[in-house]
């Protein structure tokens, strides 16, 4: 569960752009020309908190398996990779608003893994 975020922002109204597939989040950044904004915080990767999460992913070659086929290891490696990724941005957003700044983040690298394999591979929920 994420840490509950400061209360004493609440006149800061947090935007969220969840989009798929990556081009369509290029053009809103660039419509939107985030990279001169000064309201955004900016990450030193651009915003990539769930990067660390989709590199678990690639060493261990998840995508081309079900998430049933997944060993205990990889499982609870993704879920511990996902919380710190998690508990990073939330931090960030955290930090932000006292700053009076908003963050941004690509939705794709945040899917739960078991969803994401129902989708790619069949099955139902374990």
């Amino acid at each position: 569960m994420p840490p509950s975020l400061s209360p004493s922002r609440q006149s800061l109204a947090r935007n969220i752009l969840l989009t798929i597939p990556r081009t369509a989040t290029s053009l809103v950044i660039r419509i939107l020309n985030l990279s001169n904004q000064r309201i955004i915080a900016r990450h030193p990767e651009d915003g990539y908190y769930f990067l660390p999460a989709l590199k678990q992913r690639y060493q261990h070659d998840t995508f081309s398996r079900p998430f049933k086929a997944w060993s205990d290891t990889e499982t609870s490696g993704m879920k511990a990779v996902l919380q710190s990724c998690c508990d990073e941005w939330y931090k960030r957003i955290e930090d932000a608003e006292h700053a009076g700044k908003g963050t941004k983040e690509h939705l794709n690298w945040m899917i739960e893994p078991e969803v994401e394999s129902i989708y790619l591979h069949g099955g139902s929920e374990s």
